[in-house]
């Protein structure tokens, strides 16, 4: 969900991802820098991201609140049936020796290229959108210059950004 181009539009994605754990029920929620897409997180990104949960808590009083999602029935029918898919796959996973065989093996990296291309050809037809990249991108914008972030220790499945296609197709100033 974090995009490089117009990556002050990050804060709002990731302060509605926040108020949606939060409402959610999430006992621990961790907010990512907007500047995240771009490389190695600067001072003001990580402390928007470390400030986020605390004003919605402190200013918008979500905990208090007793049950904010209460009688949302397309909400609860919608969790339901990603619950049912997601348990679909844990037992498809366990029933082929576990997530480390699957990781050795392919077949997880597999599933996930498949949902990659899904994905991506929903961006491509217009079916699926994401602000500032697919639709309004902000052509003379100038991005932010982060250092690259490392990579993730121990190797495991390839680092994912939906926008990734998209940006670099966009002719930058």
């Amino acid at each position: 969900m974090m995009t490089r181009h117009d990556p002050w539009n990050n804060m709002l994605r990731t302060t509605l991802a926040c108020f949606g754990a939060c409402v959610g029920g999430a006992d621990v929620i961790t907010v990512r820098p907007f500047d995240t897409a771009l490389g190695r997180p600067d001072a003001l990104a990580r402390r928007v991201a470390r400030n986020t949960p605390a004003l919605l808590l402190e200013e918008s009083h979500l905990a208090a609140v007793l049950d904010p999602a209460g009688g949302s029935w397309l909400h609860e029918a919608l969790t339901e049936q990603v619950a049912a898919a997601a348990w679909t796959v844990f037992n498809q996973t366990e029933a082929a020796g576990g997530l480390a065989a699957g990781l050795a093996d392919g077949s997880v990296a597999e599933r996930v290229e498949v949902s990659r291309q899904r994905r991506t050809a929903a961006l491509a037809s217009g079916a699926e959108s994401i602000v500032g990249v697919t639709v309004f991108p902000l052509a003379e914008e100038k991005l932010l210059d982060r250092p690259a972030a490392p990579e993730p220790p121990g190797g495991g499945l390839p680092r994912i950004r939906w926008e990734q296609e998209y940006e670099s197709a966009q002719v930058t100033p």
